[in-house]
């Protein structure tokens, strides 16, 4: 008896909303033909460079009746090309096309909106506001604490600073305020002399890591306190 090898599996997709740092899921339309034999797993073969060079570790379903897999140990914020092919007892079919995804950062994303809250400019003091960072994806690690970040534009230190950011300040994330029921977070910064301009931003924090900068916000201290 004449022992054909599965056709070619169709329609693959790669999800964006299913992507996390180190997977994809994989979705594929079972072949036409399983070959003169039923299949027994599929194979996915992955790529970085647009199939220019292929990783050695294939990737193999359990079954055979699979039509979705989950690809393991990816690199974060990579893109990856795969292709599939079928197996049964006489071997490999050919392979599917190429279908491309990308894998996500495990990073928080950057917190949004950095402001001052409203009221007189004072001396010595602003109280920052700035919304919540975000996840990537849902199971992604949770924003532990934010790091707020200065540079002394004008004032006291200054020009030792020579315009580089130093480290202001870290809010454990369970000590977040609620602004008017936003989803803003506060700190007042104190500390300065009247006159003064410094730069604020902020990062996220996470167990992988810090998200990218808030907006920088400028503020000019005071020169005097304002009449009661």
């Amino acid at each position: 008896m004449l022992v054909n090898v599965p056709a070619i599996p169709t329609n693959l997709r790669l999800p964006n909303d299913e992507a996390t740092d180190t997977t994809l899921t994989l979705y594929w339309q079972v072949p036409s033909f399983s070959g003169s034999s039923s299949i027994d797993h599929y194979a996915a073969a992955l790529t970085m460079d647009n199939g220019q060079s292929w990783e050695s570790v294939v990737q193999k379903t359990d079954s055979g009746t699979a039509s979705s897999m989950v690809l393991i140990g990816l690199k974060p914020e990579q893109d990856y090309g795969v292709r599939l092919v079928a197996h049964n007892d006489a071997g490999y079919g050919l392979p599917s096309d190429l279908t491309a995804g990308a894998t996500l950062s495990a990073l928080p994303n950057p917190p949004s909106n950095l402001r001052r809250q409203n009221g007189p400019a004072l001396k010595d003091r602003v109280t920052l506001l700035w919304g919540a960072a975000t996840l990537a994806y849902a199971s992604a690690p949770v924003v532990t604490s934010y790091v707020l970040e200065q540079r002394r534009i004008r004032g006291e230190g200054a020009e030792e600073a020579g315009g580089e950011w130093d480290l202001w300040a870290e809010l454990p994330a369970e000590d977040e305020a609620e602004d008017g029921g936003s989803s803003a977070r506060i700190f007042e910064v104190q500390g300065a002399c009247g006159g003064d301009i410094r730069d604020y931003r902020v990062k996220a924090v996470n167990t992988k890591g810090s998200s990218l900068p808030s907006n920088v916000y400028r503020f000019t201290f005071a020169s005097a306190a304002p009449e009661v």
